[in-house]
Order: C-alpha cells, then structure tokens, then sequence
C-alpha cells in the first residue's frame, strides 16, 4: 500500500509505502527520500511502529511477526542521510540508489537479507503519479484513458474508474490520498473539457450513490460515418495534445523494470 497512514505511539504518520512479506512475517514501512534531508522526529515514528501499531489501520495476514523500517535514497545524497538518521538516533535498512549500483543495507536479526547488484540505467518509476501531482500531470495520464473510453462506444466513466487505469498504483494507495487525486482529476479533467475539448466529454459530480465524479461522453467520433470517423479522431488527436500544451509523456532511455532488478538479485551474479 502507498501513503498508508498509522499511528504509533511516537505519533501519527503516513508511510510512503507499507509492504508484507507473509512467509517471513515480515513487515516493511518504507519511507522514500528524495533530497538528503532526514526529518528526526518523522524518522523516529518509523523506527517506533509495532505490528499492533500497523494491525489497527490495515489487515496483516499475522498477528505477530517483525518490523523493518527501510528508507530509500539516492546514493548521492548516501552521508547525509545516513548521518541524519544517525543523528535521529535509529537504524532502518536502507535502499541506496545509485546510477550504476542497487544496494540494501540491513540491521542485524532481521530476517530478510540485504543485497547489491550492479545495475545498467535509472531505477524504475512505479509511482509516477501520486497525491502531490500537479493538475498538468493528470491530465497528460487522464486524457488518453478518456479518448480510449470515447473509442470504446462508452457513454461514460468515473473517475476512479479512469485513475485506475492510469495510474496503476492508485487501488493501493491511502483513502485520504486517494480522494486527494480525484479532487484533482476533477479539476483536472473539467478544465480540458471546458477548454479543448468542450464537445468531446463533460465531467459531473456524483450523486448520492456514486460520489467521485463522472466522465460523461457527449460524442464520439467512433459513431460517425465511415468516411468522417478517421478525420473525427484526428480531430481529437489534435485538440488533445493542444489540451497537453504539445507535450508528450517523458521516457527514460534503458529505464530497468523490477523484473530486471529482481532477477539480478536472485541470481546473485553481482554481489561482491
């Protein structure tokens, strides 16, 4: 689970992630750093999490077994961190991120091991899309999943029916995230509509019974004649990335997927 939120008796927190490992009876709070900076008190609510603490807020498969607080950085900001955390007086295991190396250091009598594996490019982005995206970001993921429900014959969709398309990690995350991003896509969707695409699809809010919006599909170029229906869509195509300011979605050259890095780690080749 993404943006999962716990409270501990250091305090409330939301995790970045929350991960289970039944077999092992594992439970794995992760928090992702993107700078250097470690917030000590933050750090310290981690470190203080007990599988009680988690049981209350989300279902395990155990009642008992043993927390490994993980935090994930960038290898170049590695001293920082680790002198922040350090500081903070706590010792997760740590993922350390570097362009050329995948590394997991873990605490001693944690039943999972830690590894290293060299590595050919950047480290896969699964979470693209989250809580903190802009309404630009959205769109640019929101839009396509609209056009495709357009081309399909659909009078019309939700919109978390249209994030969980889009975004693959959207059904696991948090509810109060969760109802963050529809906010947004909402927002998001209805500027378009109003926009570039007044004539293509209306987004409404719910009603009683379904209360995250609706897509609602005005007209498709897939009920055009045969002879319109290619123009209909070009027309579309156009008017959609005119909604997205021209831009088209970044792809990282040799990005590796986890099943890259996984494979790696099972077959032990890489480590020292």
């Amino acid at each position: 689970m993404y943006e999962a939120p716990v409270v501990g008796e250091a305090g409330a927190v939301v995790l970045d992630a929350l991960a289970v490992q039944e077999e092992l009876r594992l439970v794995i709070p992760f928090e992702a750093k993107s700078g250097a900076n470690v917030d000590a008190k933050q750090a310290r609510k981690y470190a203080a999490l007990t599988i009680r603490d988690v049981a209350r807020s989300h279902t395990l498969p155990f009642r008992d077994g043993t927390m490994m607080p993980v935090f994930g950085f960038l290898a170049e900001h590695e001293e920082r961190v680790r002198l922040g955390l350090s500081e903070a007086e706590i010792e997760p295991a740590c993922l350390v991120i570097g362009p050329s190396k995948v590394s997991l250091d873990v605490p001693p009598g944690t039943p999972l091991g830690g590894f290293e594996v060299d590595v050919d490019g950047p480290p896969p982005g699964i979470v693209t899309i989250d809580a903190d995206s802009s309404h630009e970001e959205l769109q640019e993921v929101l839009l396509p999943q609209v056009v495709a429900a357009a081309a399909r014959g659909e009078d019309g969709t939700t919109l978390a029916t249209l994030l969980q398309s889009a975004v693959p990690t959207f059904q696991f995350t948090g509810r109060r995230a969760r109802n963050q991003m529809l906010k947004k896509a909402f927002k998001a969707l209805a500027a378009a509509s109003k926009r570039d695409l007044a004539d293509l699809f209306v987004v409404e809010p719910g009603g009683r019974e379904i209360d995250v919006g609706i897509v609602r599909i005005l007209r498709s170029p897939a009920s055009f004649k045969p002879q319109g229906e290619t123009q209909g869509w070009q027309a579309v195509r156009r008017r959609a990335t005119k909604a997205l300011r021209g831009k088209a979605p970044d792809q990282p050259s040799r990005q590796l997927t986890f099943e890259d890095l996984a494979r790696a780690a099972d077959s032990g080749e890489n480590e020292d």
